[in-house]
């Protein structure tokens, strides 16, 4: 909700080319569509809207039809630019910028070409005061240079005698996307971030350079590894899965080889489990992820395809008293990536949605004799699997790349008994969702906000014309215990995909970053949405001031703030270092409630190309 009413009035008007005088402006209301049936390249847009000081403004134009290239442009009410963006598609979402003074703001829209209907609006997201302090921090250098990082690991390191307290960046990939297929350099280097002015000391580097790993700090079990970091899995730089581990040393910064898991991983997810009473106690789930393989994806293997994206059903975990991997027996009813690990009260812990091995509904690619599939002359496209339909003998091979698609399934593990079981049907998410953000609110309810429709990662660029190819969500969910239902709440203001989900000491519940779908490319977001338990929605209130994807996080000083770091942005890694922190004095927000449960670890894993901005 507001914190107070708004007025606010949008002139808007076509504007001919500079030789033709613009008509009159025409009054828009915040919150309604103004639409051009003629619009041209020619012929573009104007307006000016009436705005209160610190105000959270969305400004759209979008067409259908040939008209492409929207640019939008918006100046304050001494003229000095607010906010500019360009796009190549057909449409151009602003998803949030702050209004500096009150007064008039100008509005232009430009078309590079084309004809067709064009919509424009502007939307109010939010009046209130910002409750949280948004301060850029020194970009990421390691080794005295610039140090961009994506698909890394973050894990804060308390103050001891000797030094105050630090957050480890490990691992991750400096150039590349993962959401197109692309190559990804991926890194070994680490370094100790300072989270009050995001300064690095550089340490000893992994011993094998690993992205999309899970990392974690042992805080129990054995003297000799309590107070190190477990880093496991992830992708090596030819994008197969590691089955390796490695400890961190924070106290001679080194890292030493740990205990193989019982198979390669990339993807994982970790929660550290307690109070169950169980055997897991002080133990490290490993949950998820992918078995990736680094053989071409149409090459034999036996005689058959190899899978080479299969998502494992097994649930591994750390036991730190004796420095070993193991596996839990049973295993997941599916095997999932991109889900989250819960755990309740109860002792139960709940795997939500995931993506699942799915064949697709038709071929991504031309079929070609010898049962490979050539899309190009030049080469073969990677695919991961093939199909073998046999008639009376006669077999065809059909050529499939498996597509990692949302579940909105839901298993559950019981500690006190040791048996995993699908929740009934009456217990799963509305939507199917994976890469979502999920937190533990008081009362084991637990809230699940954005997500994606399938994993980026598991489609080729020839594909993403595909019924199930993914789309960002805009969904909240929340389970409740006295029901074991979901029940759908007020949507995100925007879709929001590969969310960090951040916490603080008086109860703040917030999504930071993330990515949102725009016409042939992916949209980063700057916008910070923060759940208010009071009005069960999230309200926009706060903005990053560098619109990422996929952004590490590590929580400081005693919760009190953020370290974001990394993430991609306009398609490749960067180097931003922000920090979050609560303002002194809160309007009306969560932080007059109770604390939160601490919610599980959840893996960021796509990235993207990017051609708008937010």
């Amino acid at each position: 909700m507001l914190a107070r009413p708004l007025i606010a009035v949008l002139l808007m008007a076509a504007a001919c080319s500079s030789a033709i005088e613009p008509p009159d402006p025409q009054p828009m209301e915040a919150g309604v569509t103004f639409t051009v049936p003629s619009a041209t390249a020619e012929v573009g847009f104007r307006g000016a809207a009436v705005l209160p000081r610190d105000a959270l403004v969305r400004v759209s134009a979008w067409s259908s039809g040939p008209l492409v290239g929207p640019s939008v442009r918006v100046t304050g009410p001494s003229g000095q630019p607010v906010a500019v963006l360009d796009s190549r598609g057909t449409s151009a979402h602003l998803n949030a910028f702050r209004t500096v003074t009150s007064g008039e703001h100008h509005v232009s829209v430009t078309w590079a070409q084309g004809s067709g209907i064009a919509s424009y609006r502007f939307d109010v997201l939010s009046t209130a005061p910002d409750p949280y302090r948004v301060d850029r921090l020194n970009n990421l250098v390691i080794a005295g240079e610039a140090a961009p990082r994506a698909g890394a690991n973050l894990v804060t390191l308390p103050a001891n005698g000797t030094r105050g307290e630090r957050v480890l960046i490990v691992g991750g990939y400096s150039a590349g996307t993962v959401t197109r297929g692309g190559k990804l350099l991926v890194r070994g280097a680490a370094a100790l971030l300072d989270p009050v002015t995001g300064a690095s000391e550089v340490v000893g580097g992994l011993e094998t350079a690993r992205a999309f790993a899970a990392a974690v700090l042992i805080t129990q079990g054995s003297p000799e590894v309590v107070g190190k970091v477990l880093v496991a899995g992830g992708l090596s730089a030819s994008g197969a899965a590691l089955a390796s581990t490695e400890l961190f040393d924070p106290v001679d910064g080194s890292f030493s080889g740990g205990p193989d898991l019982p198979e390669p991983r990339a993807f994982l997810t970790p929660l550290e489990v307690t109070g169950t009473g169980s055997f897991l106690d002080g133990k490290i789930l490993l949950a998820g992820g992918e078995l990736t393989r680094d053989i071409p994806q149409n090459d034999l293997d036996g005689g058959l395809y190899a899978e080479v994206d299969e998502n494992p059903r097994e649930i591994m975990y750390f036991d730190s008293t004796d420095a070993s991997i193991r596996t839990i027996t049973p295993k997941l009813t599916v095997g999932r990536v991109g889900m989250t690990p819960v755990l309740l009260s109860d002792g139960r812990i709940l795997f939500i949605g995931g993506g699942v091995d799915t064949l697709p509904s038709r071929p991504g690619c031309v079929d070609a004799p010898d049962a490979f599939c050539r899309c190009n002359p030049g080469g073969v496209v990677p695919l991961c699997t093939s199909y073998s339909a046999c008639v009376e003998g006669q077999c065809e091979h059909v050529n499939y790349t498996r597509k990692d698609l949302a579940t909105a399934s839901v298993d559950a593990y019981d500690t006190a008994t040791g048996n995993f079981d699908e929740l009934a049907r009456a217990s799963w998410l509305n939507r199917g969702r994976l890469g979502h953000a999920a937190v533990v609110l008081p009362g084991d309810r637990i809230l699940v906000a954005g997500g994606v429709t399938a994993h980026r990662c598991s489609f080729q660029a020839t594909e993403f014309s595909l019924p199930e190819a993914p789309v960002a969500l805009d969904s909240v969910e929340l389970f409740e215990p006295e029901t074991g239902q979901w029940r759908i709440l007020p949507p995100l203001a925007s879709p929001r995909e590969a969310a960090a989900l951040v916490w603080f000491a008086p109860g703040d519940v917030a999504l930071v970053g993330g990515t949102a779908d725009a016409p042939g490319a992916l949209q980063p977001l700057a916008l910070v949405e923060t759940y208010l338990r009071t009005g069960e929605s999230f309200e926009s209130r706060s903005l990053l001031g560098v619109p990422r994807y996929a952004p590490m996080v590590a929580r400081v000083n005693a919760g009190k703030a953020w370290l974001v770091v990394g993430g991609e942005v306009d398609g490749r890694p960067s180097d931003a270092i922000e920090l979050i922190t609560v303002r002194p004095v809160l309007g009306e927000g969560p932080s007059d409630e109770a604390d939160v449960v601490e919610p599980s670890d959840v893996e960021a894993e796509d990235a993207s190309d990017v051609d708008d901005g937010g």
